[in-house]
């Protein structure tokens, strides 16, 4: 906390925009009920990480008749009286304090708060062309990703950047009293090795090489190898070996074998497609329920997601590879994107038959690529010819097309067009976003993907 200067309001407000309207700045101030610790308690998932404590949520939940009153009671103290206890705060995520003796909450420092203004001197620092944006980085105004307490900056790799962004860090500790550690570590691609020795040389960063694992993960552009994926093999075996199986059956000790595998696998699986070789040592013909196809629902569910949210991953692919085409209409032969993107295209003709799209706006469904009429993908139909036809462009969305003027074909297929288009045109389009929608159980389309649903209409298509 050497040269803490802090900062005025005026400079704050600057930087954080946002601000409590007087109903909420009446509700922060209001008693907490107990009716409301209850119901933000019961609204939690059950089977989050512990607390401090060791107790899972699910855990409160199953005792709250007898627990209730403390609860309450230690939740209602806290918010009045700021009391804390300290072991409330031996977390690998800890509290700063502002002072050396801490009696009360408001001798800690909002984290959350720093991090705020952080992120804000580091956009403002770009805007003011003291750092560059990435070049990958710069059609969506990414400078920066936060997960806890690391902090991935992105740059366009000169010398005048590098220098920016420790100015900001050097302000912001001056303003917070928090000194972001140059224990960093430099990733340079791109860069030629003459400038990246000067840069060395100027600032006090090892360098680094790419991959590089990151939150347990390998962050890859390039097709997994044996050596990406030994990681979590050895993992797995590290369990196996610290057991003492003895006393367990047969199908306990299988179950247990089960349970870790897919616990470990699927963290993985979420991000990758595993190589048919990983999930071949993995597996290891122990009559597991096959990781092979919970990776292809981890991968279904991946496109899902870039479908139905507004992820900042899912801006990017937007921004950078989808650009103004659909999803379903890139090339699957591409060079574009990492060995993972273009591993998801390749799902694309398993996935196409779970998606249906509900107009609302018609700004985001593409007319020829979504399949969001009774006829499904209308390309498919007329193939490349029907947006002559038709005239209507091939990235045309549902709502542009409404402009169209409709006329008699003398193809049966294209006066079908005409017809879903002029149902949509009669209905007309609503003030809403358009929705995603996913095949369920039956056959019934919802809002939401689930792996089970979703897995049993892969194994059962309709």
């Amino acid at each position: 906390m050497l040269n803490y200067q802090g900062i005025a309001e005026a400079e704050l407000s600057g930087l954080i925009s946002y601000r409590c309207s007087e109903f909420e700045q009446a509700r922060l101030v209001k008693d907490v009920s107990e009716t409301e610790i209850h119901a933000i308690l019961f609204s939690m998932p059950k089977d989050k990480s512990p607390g401090p404590d060791g107790y899972t949520v699910e855990f409160l939940k199953e005792t709250w008749e007898i627990i209730k009153n403390d609860f309450v009671t230690s939740v209602q103290s806290f918010l009045k009286f700021g009391f804390l206890p300290k072991g409330v705060n031996t977390t690998i995520l800890a509290l700063i304090p502002k002072k050396k003796e801490v009696k009360e909450m408001k001798d800690y420092r909002p984290i959350s708060c720093d991090l705020q203004v952080l992120s804000a001197n580091l956009d403002k620092a770009v805007s003011e062309g003291k750092i560059g944006y990435h070049p990958k980085c710069q059609n969506i105004r990414l400078t920066h990703l936060c997960f806890a307490d690391d902090l991935l900056v992105f740059t366009d790799g000169t010398k005048t950047s590098i220098k920016g962004i420790l100015q900001v860090f050097t302000e912001f500790a001056a303003v917070s009293g928090l000194n972001i550690s140059l224990e960093t570590t430099l990733y340079m691609v791109g860069v030629k090795p003459c400038d990246q020795e000067l840069i060395l040389h100027s600032f006090p960063f090892a360098s680094g090489t790419l991959p590089v694992c990151y939150l347990g993960l390998p962050l890859l552009t390039k097709r997994m190898t044996t050596s990406d994926y030994t990681p979590l093999i050895d993992r797995i075996r590290a369990k196996f070996g610290s057991w003492t199986g003895r006393y367990l059956s047969f199908a306990g000790r299988l179950q247990l074998i089960g349970s870790v595998i897919y616990s470990l696998t699927n963290f993985w699986m979420s991000a990758f497609r595993l190589p048919s070789a990983c999930i071949k040592v993995i597996d290891g013909g122990l009559g597991l329920r096959s990781l092979k196809e919970a990776n292809t629902m981890s991968c279904l569910k991946l496109i899902w997601r870039l479908l139905s949210s507004n992820s900042l991953w899912v801006v990017w692919l937007r921004a950078y590879l989808i650009r103004q085409g659909s999803f379903w209409s890139l090339k699957a032969n591409t060079n574009s994107g990492s060995w993972m993107w273009r591993k998801l295209l390749k799902y694309r003709p398993l996935a196409v038959s779970l998606v249906r799209y509900e107009v609302k706006n018609g700004e985001t469904v593409s007319f020829w690529h979504d399949s969001w009429s009774p006829l499904g993908c209308l390309i498919d139909i007329t193939r490349p010819r029907g947006t002559i036809d038709m005239g209507i462009t091939l990235h045309a969305t549902v709502a542009e097309a409404l402009s169209h003027r409709q006329r008699q074909h003398r193809v049966e297929h294209l006066n079908e067009l005409e017809t879903a288009l002029a149902n949509i045109r009669r209905r007309g389009l609503v003030k809403e976003a358009d929705v995603v929608l996913w095949n369920g159980k039956g056959g019934q389309v919802k809002t939401k993907f689930t792996t089970k649903d979703t897995w049993e209409n892969t194994r059962h298509p309709r």
